[in-house]
C-alpha cells in the first residue's frame, strides 16, 4: 500500500476530529477506536495511586469488545494486544503462532486471572457459540454471540483469590483450582429464556409467509416478540405462589417477577412495568385488547399449514404481542400514555435478562426454594456456588471428581455478600473446586 493511501485512510481511526466523516456502518471500526482509547487511558493512569483495579477492568473489557471485531487470524485477538498486555505488567509468553488456538486463550486468560486475584474472566466465558475444546472456564475470544448484562455486585465482598503461585491456581493443563462454598442446588429451570434470536423452522407456527398484517413490524422482529411474551409468561407462571422466603419484605410472588427482570433495581418507571405486566396476563388482564385478538385471529386464519399448531397459549402470546406492537391496549375506551412505552418496556427486560435462564433454587441456607436468573447453559442439579474472586453466584456441574462453570447467576438477597462468611464464620472452611 502506497505511504499517502494508508495515510488518507488511517486519520480517520487515529484522531477524533475525524470521525463524524466515517460511515456510520462502520461500527467495528468505531468499536476498535473506542478499545484503543479505553486501554491508552488506562496505560497512562498507571501510575496513578489505585488505579490497577480500574486498568484490569479495562483490559477484561477491551478482550471483551474484541470478540466483534475481525481477525484474519484468530490468535491476534491476543497477540495483537500482547504490547497493551506488557504494559500492564500482565506476562504472557513470547508470541508462537505455532501453539494451539485453545493454548493461547488459556494462556491469556490464566494471567488476567492471576495478576487480578479476580475471577471476573468467568464471566466472559459465557458465551452462545463457544468452543468445546476450550476449558470451561475460558473465554471464546472468536465468539461474538454473547448477549450476557452483568450488573454490578458484590456477592462475595470483595474476596479475592487465595492461591499465591500459579502452580497452585493452575495444578495442570487447562484446570483452575478455586475455593468457595456451595449455597444452592438448581431445581428447575425454565423451558423458554431470552437466548433464541434465530427461529429454526417449525419452532413458532406464525409468520412463515409475507402476507399477513405486520402492523409495521418486520416478520422475524414480530415472532421474536411472541418468543419473548411467552418466555415471560412462563416465568411469571413458575413463579406464582412460589412461598417468600424470610430475607425479602414483599408480601406476594408477584414481587419476585419485578426483583428478578430489573435485577432489583428502581431503573423501570413504575406506571408502565405495572401495565406491561399486566397486559402480560391475558386474557387475566385490566386491560381491552380487542385490537391484538382481531389481528392475531387474522394471523390464524392465515396460518392454514400450521394450524394444529396454534395452542390456545400460543394464540394468547400472539394477542399480546400484536397489542404491543400495535400500541392498541385501551381501558374504559381510552389508550393511557403507557402504551406507548411498552415495546421500549419489553426491549429493555430482554436486553436486561440477554441469555438468562430462569432457575428455582434450594436454597441450602434457608432450605427452601427461591428463584433466580443464570446463563442459559445451566441445568437442573448445578450447584449455585459463592467462589472466592467472584462478584456474582456461579454455577458448577459436576463431572466425575472434577466441576465445569456452567455461568453466571442472580439471586435475590445473595448479590451483596449476604452469604458470604464472616469473621465467625472463616473462610479457611471453603470448599476447593478443580474447574476443566
Amino acid at each position: 500500500m502506497k505511504w499517502q493511501t494508508y495515510v488518507s485512510v488511517a486519520k480517520f481511526f487515529i484522531y477524533e476530529e475525524f470521525l463524524d466523516e466515517v460511515d456510520s456502518k462502520a461500527w467495528k471500526n468505531y468499536l476498535g477506536i473506542e478499545i484503543r482509547n479505553d486501554l491508552r487511558n488506562s496505560i497512562f493512569s498507571l501510575s496513578e495511586i489505585g488505579e490497577e483495579g480500574k486498568t484490569m477492568t479495562l483490559l477484561t473489557s477491551g478482550l471483551t469488545q474484541v470478540r466483534h471485531l475481525q481477525a484474519t487470524n484468530p490468535k491476534d485477538k491476543i497477540y495483537g494486544l500482547y504490547a497493551t498486555f506488557s504494559a500492564l505488567g500482565i506476562a504472557l509468553p513470547v508470541p508462537d503462532y505455532e501453539k494451539s488456538l485453545v493454548k493461547i486463550y488459556e494462556e491469556a486468560c490464566r494471567a488476567i486471572i492471576f495478576v487480578s486475584k479476580s475471577l471476573k474472566m468467568l464471566e466472559y466465558a459465557c458465551s452462545n457459540a463457544r468452543s468445546s475444546d476450550l476449558p470451561s472456564w475460558v473465554p471464546d475470544w472468536q465468539d461474538e454471540n454473547t448477549t450476557l448484562f452483568t450488573l454490578p455486585s458484590d456477592a462475595t465482598e470483595g474476596s479475592q483469590i487465595s492461591q499465591t503461585t500459579l502452580s497452585a491456581l493452575f495444578p495442570a493443563k487447562g484446570k483452575l483450582r478455586v475455593r468457595g462454598h456451595v449455597i444452592g442446588e438448581i431445581l428447575d429451570r425454565s423451558e423458554n429464556d431470552f437466548s433464541t434470536l434465530e427461529f429454526p423452522s417449525g419452532s413458532l407456527p406464525i409468520l412463515k409467509e409475507n402476507h399477513y398484517d405486520l402492523v409495521g413490524k418486520e416478520t422475524d422482529s414480530l415472532r421474536l416478540l411472541v418468543h419473548r411474551v411467552r418466555t415471560l409468561r412462563e416465568w411469571m407462571r413458575l413463579l406464582d405462589g412460589l412461598a417468600v422466603p424470610p430475607y425479602l419484605d414483599d408480601e406476594d410472588s408477584g414481587n419476585y417477577f419485578h426483583k428478578l427482570v430489573t435485577f432489583d433495581s428502581d431503573s423501570v418507571n413504575a406506571p408502565v412495568f405495572n401495565a406491561w405486566v399486566d397486559i402480560l396476563q391475558y386474557p387475566s388482564t385490566n386491560y381491552n385488547l380487542d385490537r391484538g385478538e382481531e389481528l392475531a385471529n387474522s394471523w390464524k386464519n392465515a396460518d392454514r399449514i400450521y394450524a394444529n399448531d396454534w395452542t390456545a397459549e400460543f394464540f394468547q402470546c400472539a394477542v399480546i404481542a400484536a397489542t404491543l406492537a400495535s400500541q392498541s391496549a385501551t381501558i374504559a375506551g381510552q389508550t393511557t400514555p403507557e402504551m406507548a412505552e411498552l415495546m421500549d418496556m419489553t426491549a429493555h427486560i430482554s436486553g436486561n435478562m440477554g441469555s438468562r435462564a430462569l432457575i428455582l433454587v434450594h436454597d441450602t441456607l434457608l432450605n427452601s426454594t427461591v428463584p433466580g436468573a443464570a446463563f442459559h447453559m445451566v441445568r437442573a442439579n448445578d450447584r449455585i456456588v459463592l467462589l472466592e474472586g467472584a462478584e456474582t453466584p456461579i454455577a458448577l456441574r459436576k463431572r466425575d471428581d472434577q466441576w465445569l462453570f456452567a455461568g453466571t447467576a442472580y439471586l435475590t438477597g445473595v448479590m451483596d455478600g449476604e452469604a458470604w462468611p464472616d469473621e465467625e464464620n472463616s473462610t479457611r472452611d471453603l470448599q476447593e473446586f478443580i474447574l476443566h
